[in-house]
């Protein structure tokens, strides 16, 4: 019979495959079993050491997403918040991990690509962008410096 493994054994092979907000790790121990209290003194534990670092999580989390599948800013606010990034940090998604002049870079790129697949309706590359998580405002504006610049030069 296998013993239970230890809520610091446990933190460790949880946060050894995958990257964990400090949110979603507290769940899932608190499921299998844990009591909460000790839970949250080894989570603290573990993010005094730096083991569990939400900031960082984040951070990583838009980069990755950014290079294979950009969003705009309410879909990764959206996501993030899913997964277990704080309000407090939640807030500072815009000013210090995701500008609005990055937003509207990436909108830019996804014209771009589109457009040489052959979507070259305006409406529809609006509504797509949108779907995406683009405010109507930022795909407009990504439409218009397209229009502006086709050569694929963003700004």
């Amino acid at each position: 019979m296998m013993r239970k493994l230890t809520i610091e054994e446990r933190i460790a092979r949880l946060i050894s495959k995958t990257w964990y907000t400090k949110k979603k790790l507290r769940e899932k121990l608190i499921s299998d079993g844990y009591p909460e209290n000790e839970v949250e003194k080894s989570l603290q534990a573990f993010e005094q050491d730096g083991y569990i670092d939400d900031e960082f999580f984040m951070k990583t989390y838009l980069e990755r997403k950014r290079n294979s599948n950009p969003r705009g800013y309410y879909a990764y606010k959206m996501e993030l918040e899913r997964l277990g990034i704080e309000k407090d940090l939640l807030e500072q998604l815009r000013t210090n991990y995701f500008p609005l002049s990055e937003e509207m870079k990436d909108g830019v790129k996804l014209i771009q690509k589109w457009f040489e697949q052959g979507e070259t309706c305006r409406d529809r590359i609006i509504s797509r962008l949108t779907q995406k998580g683009f405010s109507f405002e930022i795909a407009e504006w990504a439409w218009a410096q397209f229009q502006a610049n086709p050569q694929n030069e963003l700004p």
